[in-house]
């Protein structure tokens, strides 16, 4: 604070303002003599301005004209051996009177240029060098002064934090010593009870070494001999717990890597084992398992079949029970085998279920099954198609003179090219049991609905089409064909199912930041049965009985080629729904 008080900051402004004085002093008495002399300047009398000028106290004077060139300079006689510059970009400077400064030849010069009539007159003195530097000494240490004013707090707050240091260190030194003579009484009690915490965990090796012949000592003598004992009975305790964990960890590895499901079920309905294939096959974790009552945790379908078994009074049960459920939306079809458990007494101990889940078995006896027929049909159509397509060809070859007639051009140019189509697909669909790989392109599913819609709406005069399409949707990347073929799919079989009356609903938007197109589809027909769903998209799985059972295996094939995917949703207002996302 003291380097800081106001005599301080007083004293070198009164010396700043000093040395701003002396300076206003020469420009206004160089500014008085120019005014006084100017006349004869102007008269070219220049004689006796030089004798004026050896009166005055000044040594030189320089006339400029208005471009800034020097005309003249008039040195005193005292002044003769001064060497001086004239001044560069006169025209620069924006205020008059101004005084400078200026060296020549390392004598310090004082120079005050007054603009009289647009030329400019300069008169000048040789300067006291120490003068200026003390000058300019004052006006550094103000400049300096007040650049250390503004650091005040931050050297208040250095010698704070550095009394703060101090002071820490000397505290932090006096607890240090009090827990260093703290620390040698309380060593060896610290040790025992480190000790006891080691045997607790199961250390039995940990030993302490006495380091006194006293009562404390005597108590870590005791302590040791503890030890030892607990180690000899340990150590045959665990060779009995190997064995047993040994046969455990053989079961369980056992359980663990077989596919079948199994789960054990106690006589009182609680569950006390369950292996992960049975977590998977009913998509519940173990720790909701083990422990529970069956009935709680465990769907209803199976707990109503394995009800019969956990309280019966057979002595001796080996049934095999098929079983049909959904869990969580997933029908699945399973093999239940149940085991009595008895233990060595013949005390009945439970039930034990081994779970085999055949949907996907199943499934693909179907699919190898339809791929069959497929083929067979695939050859059986084949057959026809090229006798179909040079038919038309002649017909073209046969009457050159319709070759004007557009729709007969148009119709055997249609026979042609879609009998082509159909080749290929029968080709594809032979060899793969699939659909042919979509011809993807960039397009706008406006225009495929533009193509489809009006039509249907012409054959289904009865069917209320409602399309309702989000702005922001673009274009994406399908095989326009393949698509168009999914659409009309779909709406034969709603407008089949809905006797050709009745509404149907296409919602378009885009989901997940646009990255996905969401078609929602939708009829007012019966809807689907809950027991149907499973297989709708299988082949020929039809809830018609005129139908073939290709159609939304088709579509599935075209949407799944697409990196889609279909899937039956709840439609609250009746009627079948499917949402397709592309």
């Amino acid at each position: 604070a003291y380097w800081f008080n106001a005599p301080v900051e007083q004293a070198l402004k009164n010396s700043l303002i000093v040395g701003q004085n002396y300076y206003n002093y020469i420009e206004k008495t160089h500014e008085y003599f120019i005014y006084k002399n100017i006349s004869d300047v102007e008269k070219n009398d220049l004689s006796k301005f030089k004798k004026n000028l050896d009166k005055s106290p000044f040594d030189f004077m320089e006339i400029y004209s208005k471009s800034g060139k020097r005309k003249s300079l008039i040195k005193a006689a005292r002044a003769d051996f001064l060497q001086i510059d004239p001044f560069a970009n006169l025209n620069k400077i924006e205020k008059f009177p101004v005084t400078l400064t200026q060296s020549a030849n390392g004598i310090k010069l004082i120079k005050t240029i007054v603009k009289i009539n647009g030329s400019y007159f300069s008169t000048g003195i040789i300067a006291n060098s120490k003068i200026l530097k003390s000058l300019d000494r004052i006006s550094e240490g103000y400049d300096e002064y007040q650049q250390i004013k503004l650091m005040k707090n931050s050297v208040k707050i250095t010698y704070i934090l550095a009394l703060f240091v101090v002071s820490f260190l000397v505290i932090f030194s006096a607890i240090w010593f009090a827990f260093y003579f703290a620390k040698t009484i309380t060593d060896p009690i610290l040790d025992l009870v480190q000790a006891t915490k080691e045997v607790a965990q199961g250390n039995l090796d940990f030993k302490l070494n006495p380091a006194t012949n006293d009562e404390v000592g005597f108590l870590v003598s005791s302590f040791n001999s503890m030890t030892e004992d607990l180690q000899i009975t340990k150590e045959e305790l665990q060779k009995q717990n190997e064995e047993l964990e040994n046969r455990t960890r053989y079961i369980e590895t056992i359980l663990r890597n077989i596919s079948t499901g199994v789960i054990a079920i106690n006589s009182k309905g609680i569950i006390t084992a369950a292996n992960t294939a049975f977590e998977n096959i009913f998509q519940i974790e173990s720790a909701n398992l083990q422990g529970k009552f069956y009935e709680k945790v465990l769907p209803k379908k199976y707990c109503e079949t394995a009800s019969k078994y956990i309280f019966s009074e057979s002595e001796i049960i080996e049934e095999e029970v098929p079983l049909q459920l959904t869990i969580k939306k997933d029908p699945k079809n399973l093999i239940l085998r149940f085991s009595s458990l008895h233990d060595e007494n013949k005390m009945s101990m439970g039930i034990v279920t081994a779970c085999e889940d055949v949907t996907e078995l199943e499934k693909a006896h179907r699919m190898a099954a339809w791929r069959e027929v497929a083929r067979q049909i695939a050859h059986e159509v084949k057959n026809p198609l090229t006798p179909v397509s040079l038919a038309a060809q002649r017909l073209q070859k046969k009457f050159p003179e319709l070759s004007d007639n557009k729709i007969f051009m148009e119709c055997t140019r249609t026979i042609i090219d879609h009998v082509g189509i159909m080749r290929s697909l029968v080709n594809e669909f032979a060899t793969y049991a699939r659909f042919p790989s979509p011809q993807k392109d960039m397009a706008d599913l406006r225009d495929v609905l533009s193509s489809i819609i009006p039509l249907y709406r012409e054959k289904y005069s009865d069917i209320d089409f409602k399309v309702s399409i989000s702005e922001n949707l673009s274009r994406i990347l399908i095989d326009k064909r393949q698509i168009s073929q999914a659409l009309i799919n779909l709406i034969d079989n709603a407008a089949a199912a809905m006797n050709n009356k009745g509404s149907i609903n296409i919602n378009i938007e885009t989901i997940k930041n646009n990255s996905i197109v969401k078609i929602k589809f939708s009829d007012s027909g019966p809807g689907i049965k809950a027991n149907k769903k499973t297989r709708l998209f299988e082949p020929y799985f039809s809830t018609k009985k005129s139908g073939t059972g290709l159609g939304l295996t088709i579509v599935n094939s075209i949407i799944n080629s697409h990196g889609g995917s279909i899937a039956i949703d709840e439609n609250h207002s009746g009627g079948a729904c499917f949402i397709i996302e592309l």
